[in-house]
């Protein structure tokens, strides 16, 4: 997970000075299948990452890995 701040981006809400921060979660680690299966075609569609797509991925990922229980501190509903 990453987050991206947008320090140009300001507004004032109730009274406090505030950015703009973009919260962002890849489905892949590695960065060729990043830039080939997530980032190129949501280029193209204008298609956001889909947290349900990442919460699977990454479960399948530490399952064949061996890792403990994926357990993320999110929900999703």
């Amino acid at each position: 997970m990453q987050l991206t701040f947008h320090e140009n981006d300001t507004a004032l809400i109730d009274g406090l000075p505030c950015i703009e921060v973009e919260p962002d979660i890849d489905y892949y680690k590695d960065v060729l299948a990043h830039a080939l299966l997530e980032a190129f075609p949501n280029a193209l569609t204008g298609g956001l990452t889909n947290p349900d797509i990442v919460y699977v991925l990454r479960w399948i990922a530490g399952r064949h890995a061996g890792n403990p229980e994926f357990n993320p501190p999110y929900i999703i509903e």
